[in-house]
């Protein structure tokens, strides 16, 4: 997933509030696997609608 250019892809922006440890977590997390952390976000969110009956999700949000 690209660094930047989110909307032209069908992405939405959302803020939403999260614990200092959790955020300093993604950020480090991110920059050692080379993703941002929407990707690490997408996918988690993703995951956890999955597990437990949620929306049916894509990867792509153009499909």
């Amino acid at each position: 997933m690209p660094r930047r250019g989110y909307r032209r892809l069908g992405y939405r922006g959302v803020y939403v509030y999260l614990a200092r440890d959790i955020h300093t977590a993604l950020v480090l997390k991110a920059l050692n696997e080379g993703r941002t952390i929407s990707d690490i976000i997408n996918e988690a969110l993703e995951e956890y609608l999955e597990r437990h009956g949620g929306i049916q999700t894509t990867s792509n949000p153009n499909s």
